[in-house]
């Protein structure tokens, strides 16, 4: 069916409020003609169905363009809330905090009191569970994370700075918390590291890991074999974001990859390449 007639097909069906079937249409619309106009319709009628969380993941495809006019900003704060995703709300809000209006913050702030209100009692748990994420699996942990991004910015910032010191946290969640708190507009962390040693971090001048002057070396190096690069980038998250004791680039590539090579380093770079194995293996199964 040709675009035109799969729109006004679900146009028809949106009328009748026969959502269900609108669906189907804006669905492979959607797939045939990926646009903003497309975006926002199939996006209005997962709203109706209820269907949040999936119509707030597609609107982020084409954010630019909600951010242009306040109605179509009011609507998709309004998704956000309804899809419970209040972390990553907050630091839009920071992110464009500079063309922001008072009807806009007005919204926000009324918004965010009634949501705390109506889901006091889930929010009371999340954050009990998220308290305790050390004493979780690593897959668990990834679970109460996601969870948590339904707190207020206040109440993940303050427990977050908790679970940065915990070592019992796996170090990819203190590197995913660290960006968030970076986004939430936290200027400075304590943070232990895979070392067990505690350190203080400039949020501010934190770059990825991709930006590293250790990761472009290796990029440069394994460009043609992607298996070998994505081991040594998830070991580098690993490490991050202290990488002083990586002086010897030829060196660490053999502890990263824990290859042959590493039996001949020193005691305690072997100790460091089993470590990071153990740390992979456990964030894997």
């Amino acid at each position: 069916m040709e675009n035109n007639e799969l729109f006004q097909q679900a146009q028809d069906y949106i009328t009748n409020k026969q959502y269900q079937r609108a669906q189907f249409c804006l669905e492979q619309l959607y797939l045939q003609q990926k646009n903003f106009r497309n975006n926002y319709y199939l996006v209005c009628n997962l709203n109706k169905l209820a269907q949040h969380q999936q119509a707030y993941q597609i609107a982020q495809e084409y954010l630019p363009q909600y951010l242009e006019d306040d109605e179509l900003l009011l609507f998709y704060l309004n998704l956000g809330f309804k899809a419970k995703q209040i972390i990553a709300l907050e630091q839009l809000m920071l992110a464009i905090r500079d063309i922001l209006n008072d009807k806009i913050n007005l919204f926000w702030q009324e918004q965010l009191a009634k949501y705390q209100l109506d889901n006091q009692i889930d929010l009371a748990r999340i954050k009990k569970d998220f308290k305790y994420l050390g004493s979780l699996r690593p897959f668990e942990q990834r679970g109460v994370l996601m969870q948590a991004y339904q707190l207020t910015g206040e109440d993940f910032v303050e427990i977050s700075r908790m679970l940065l010191l915990d070592s019992d946290v796996h170090q990819l969640i203190k590197v995913q918390i660290l960006e968030d708190l970076a986004k939430l507009g936290v200027t400075e962390i304590n943070y232990r590291n895979i070392w067990q040693e505690t350190i203080t971090v400039n949020l501010h001048e934190l770059k990825s890991v991709e930006q590293t002057d250790q990761y472009l070396y290796y990029q440069t190096k394994f460009f043609d074999d992607s298996m070998r690069l994505q081991e040594i980038y998830l070991k580098l998250t690993l490490l991050y974001p202290d990488f002083s004791k990586i002086d010897d680039y030829s060196t660490w590539q053999h502890v990263l990859l824990n290859d042959q090579q590493v039996a001949q380093l020193s005691n305690s770079l072997q100790k460091v390449a089993q470590a990071l194995e153990e740390q992979l293996t456990a964030w894997i199964c």
